[in-house]
């Protein structure tokens, strides 16, 4: 059997299976830092088992994992796995290790057992049938009732360690000793151009050349130089001695032909690159000796850690995990998959190449870098035709009293109207400005000056110097920090291009040309207690000729040649930027008629940030641009007129947490959006 199909078909059943809480979630170390717990009762509930299997069966799923195995798979419940129970995946970090390890409940063993590869030898290690892969770095064991899987990765800053590399007989890799050997080369071949040939006018030049041999005669008449036979390496000096020629100088003028710089850099460059191609082929022998002993001792050590995690487990000799407060230990009746992360700082420190940045930047321990960040919670929700990721990040007391500040301004409720149901997309966030100006310096001199220490200091007069400088009220008075950008399709406007005519005798000349192209039609709006600061600017953009005032909108030149000009107007507070001259003209006038729908004006509403696009918009979007579309992309363009929104949302700060949820809305042509994309899956393998 391949054994990485059998592996991934392994951690593919977890998210198939549902271990039984009261048992298994008691195995699980308390001290885990990732917890993920896929609800396969929820997923069969959703979704029928049968339906799975037919869909796992077009997609010939089974038929692969059968011709692996030892006997005949069609279906999810011959192998074994209990589908009525739940299933975790975790991790656990130490200074030296990042363990990975999952818990995947049995209904038979024996099945469970068949689904092993006929070439695996089974050990009994712990009482329980184990299995093991060809390096050692994953262990699998089983009970009557439990599967228990066990991997893991070293951290490479812990083996960087000299006490750990003198621990296990690690050694340094031979490729740091020959570039620091190759730079020691370079330096003797400059040497030896000005001084490895000693001369006598009167007599002889002897030509000295550590480790090479070279036989040179000199024609003085006729003024060449010819070297007599090739560059060799040689071991033995005493072969160098006896082979060194000596070069025979008639006059004193000879000598300036025989030291030509360009006939001497030939010979000392020749002799480099060949010493250079041979130490080069033996630090890569050496390289991949080194490559391979390493990896043996890597291996040993981590099988070595990776049976004594699985032991403790399986013994239950850690305590036992216990859910903090947040987590979600019970699901939804749509939720099919939970994840959790104890401290997201932590994992950030975790997957950061910690030595490498402190080593290039000269600073502290990273484990200093905090963000202030803590628990996260992650939920995947199937709520009937929709499937949504809701997330929630605690932070710590000083950060949330921050994020609180910043993220406490809501969007100005004057700029629902100008929003239209028909429109493509928008995109609203909000901020206060000035809450941020004030805090936003604080915060890193907070979090980021701990593992700093050398500017510590610097960071504490930035911070000093910037709230000096700036403003906060003032600014936030100009730019308040709500805003709201709206994406209302495509129109069809007048473009104006350069171009070029051509005389008989081809000489050209540049012309300006128009001509009507669709173009994307924005709006950008964000309020403003003060516009003098733009009104200043718009009025020396006149000055300079580089724009245009009338009827107090002003016309700004086209930023670039995909986009027409654009308007600026300020009214009722609001800053209004776009480039459809009619739309801003409409807003000045009053006579712009927007409907904002319902259910846009209620996600603005309750929203710091909010971003949603109406795919279903896309299929006339593209016909609009006259984008070329095979045929085999008319079953994706049908579907995407039947599809919803796409969307995030943060409703900000609630309680010590952030909130945050990313959601698409699928075809409702099945029961559920698990159902349909079990039928896009199929659709795409016949594609195929």
């Amino acid at each position: 059997m391949n054994t990485k199909l059998f592996f991934a078909t392994l951690f593919f059943l977890i998210s198939l299976s549902h271990v039984n809480a009261q048992n298994h979630y008691k195995k699980l170390p308390a001290d885990i830092n990732f917890l993920a717990t896929f609800d396969t009762k929820n997923l069969f509930q959703l979704v029928d088992a049968k339906d799975v299997n037919a869909t796992l069966n077009k997609l010939d799923f089974f038929k692969k994992l059968s011709d692996s195995l030892s006997q005949e798979v069609h279906q999810i419940e011959d192998l074994g796995i209990n589908l009525a129970s739940k299933s975790y995946v975790f991790t656990r970090l130490t200074d030296s290790v990042t363990f990975i390890g999952a818990l995947i409940p049995l209904v038979d063993a024996r099945r469970f057992q068949a689904f092993i590869p006929t070439h695996k030898k089974i050990h009994v290690v712990d009482g329980l049938q184990t299995i093991y892969s060809v390096d050692r770095s994953i262990r699998v064991s089983w009970d009557e009732n439990t599967a228990y899987v066990m991997t893991g990765v070293i951290k490479d800053n812990y083996l960087d360690r000299e006490d750990v590399k003198t621990r296990f007989g690690l050694t340094a890799n031979p490729y740091n000793s020959y570039y620091g050997t190759d730079a020691m080369m370079a330096e003797s071949v400059d040497a030896a151009e000005d001084a490895t040939y000693e001369y006598d006018y009167a007599d002889t030049l002897v030509a000295s050349v550590e480790d090479t041999a070279v036989d040179i005669v000199i024609d003085s008449d006729e003024n060449d130089m010819v070297i007599d036979s090739t560059v060799v390496m040689v071991d033995d000096m005493d072969y160098v001695t006896d082979t060194v020629t000596e070069i025979m100088i008639d006059s004193y003028e000879d000598y300036d032909t025989i030291t030509d710089n360009s006939v001497l850099d030939s010979i000392g460059y020749s002799i480099y690159e060949d010493q250079e191609d041979s130490y080069q082929d033996e630090t890569n022998t050496a390289y991949y000796q080194w490559l391979a002993q390493t990896d043996s001792i890597k291996g040993s050590i981590l099988g070595g850690w990776i049976n004594t995690e699985m032991s403790n487990i399986i013994s239950g000799t850690y305590k036992s995990f216990t859910a903090p407060k947040g987590f979600t230990k019970k699901s939804n009746k749509g939720t099919v998959a939970h994840y959790w992360v104890r401290s997201v700082d932590e994992l950030y420190q975790n997957f950061m190449p910690t030595g490498i940045i402190e080593q290039a930047f000269g600073i502290g321990s990273l484990s200093k870098l905090k963000y202030g960040y803590e628990q996260a919670n992650l939920s995947l929700d199937v709520d009937e035709n929709k499937m949504k990721l809701h997330g929630t990040l605690g932070l710590d007391r000083e950060t949330a009293r921050i994020f609180k500040k910043i993220y406490g301004r809501k969007l100005n409720s004057k700029m629902y109207k100008y929003v239209d149901k028909d429109a493509l997309g928008f995109l609203s966030f909000s901020v206060n400005s000035e809450a941020y100006l004030k805090y936003i310096p604080q915060y890193i001199q907070k979090y980021y000056g701990g593992f700093m220490p050398k500017y510590q200091e610097a960071f504490s007069i930035g911070a000093t110097l910037f709230d000096i400088v700036v403003d906060e009220k003032a600014v936030g008075k100009v730019f308040k920090g709500d805003n709201l950008f709206v994406l209302n399709g495509v129109t069809m406007q007048e473009i104006t291009y350069t171009d070029y005519e051509y005389d008989e005798d081809y000489n050209y000349k540049q012309i300006e040309k128009t001509k009507m192209d669709e173009i994307p039609q924005l709006l950008w709006m964000f309020s403003s207690d003060d516009m003098r600061l733009f009104e200043q600017l718009l009025a020396l953009g006149v000055r300079q000729e580089e724009v245009v005032q009338e009827d107090g909108i002003y016309k700004i030149g086209k930023l670039s040649r995909q986009f027409s000009n654009f308007y600026v107007l300020m009214k009722d507070g609001i800053v209004f930027l776009g480039n459809d001259e009619n739309q801003i003209k409409g807003i000045k006038n009053n006579t712009y008629s927007a409907n904002i729908d319902r259910a846009s004006k209620k996600v603005m509403r309750k929203n710091r940030f909010a971003a949603l696009f109406r795919l279903n918009k896309v299929p006339a979007l593209m016909e609009d641009l006259e984008v070329p579309m095979s045929k085999d992309f008319d079953n994706l363009r049908a579907d995407l007129a039947q599809y919803g929104d796409f969307y995030m949302t943060s409703p900000g700060m609630k309680g010590n947490s952030f909130q945050g949820e990313l959601g698409i809305e699928f075809p409702n042509k099945g029961e559920n959006a698990l159902y349909f994309l079990m039928d896009l899956l199929e659709r795409m393998a016949v594609a195929k």
